[in-house]
């Protein structure tokens, strides 16, 4: 429940903080992990984007790629895209089956380890980006998203909804997965306006994870610690 003495700790979300400051007493400081934000911006500015949902994730079970079959069985307008690198040969198969079984094969397509270029290309497409993971601590590919100018919907746990999307500020966030459905259904109706609107206010909101503003917080903790020491 705690430790005797009290290191500083940094940590990469207020998520995780409130998890160290729960379980060992301490309180911890953020510091947001660098994303190549600048890659993926260029992406954003593309206007034409088709209703396809992506997810990039590890293929394996505590990542929660269930519900997006679910999701997919009720959202008819929208064709879904898991980027995965094979974690679990096990739940892999048992993704297909489930695809076969509600007849949504052609509308999701899971593509293992898939090259650079395609995942770049997939994203200029895509309209928006789906996060089924729970009580993720970060979720840098959340960021990567949204500096493409994906619209994220993410679980409403973890760092993806508290600290990268500020509780629905940049994003939206569910709970089930009728939640995450009637959200998508709703994005997949957007007129080109509102979505450019959205795209921008989210692409900004993704350049405060570059590097630049990762080495500034760090410097600053740094220049702060020194000073505390020097007293």
């Amino acid at each position: 429940k705690s430790i005797k003495y009290k290191p500083v700790i940094l940590t990469n979300s207020r998520f995780s903080a409130s998890m160290i400051e729960r379980f060992l007493n301490i309180e911890a400081l953020v510091l947001y992990p660098p994303v190549s934000v600048e890659k993926y911006l260029t992406l954003s500015k593309h206007g034409d984007s088709e209703n396809i949902v992506v997810t990039i994730s590890r293929i394996e079970r505590m990542k929660n790629l269930d519900i997006i079959t679910d999701i997919a069985k009720e959202v008819k307008e929208a064709r879904f895209v898991i980027l995965g690198s094979m974690q679990s040969n096990s739940h892999y198969t048992h993704l297909m089956r489930r695809l076969r079984m509600l007849n949504l094969e052609d509308r999701v397509k899971i593509l293992i380890n898939a090259s650079e270029e395609l995942k770049m290309e997939i994203l200029k497409k895509a309209k928006i980006y789906l996060h089924p993971t729970k009580y993720e601590h970060f979720g840098i590919a959340v960021v990567e998203a949204m500096a493409a100018g994906l619209i994220p919907v993410v679980h409403k746990s973890g760092g993806p909804w508290t600290d990268i999307i500020e509780f629905g500020n940049y994003g939206f966030g569910f709970s089930s997965p009728d939640e995450a459905g009637s959200i998508i259904q709703s994005l997949t109706h957007l007129s080109e306006g509102e979505l450019y609107t959205i795209r921008k206010r989210i692409a900004e909101r993704a350049k405060t994870f570059s590097y630049e503003s990762f080495l500034k917080r760090f410097n600053t903790i740094i220049d702060n610690l020194v000073s505390f020491i020097n007293i």
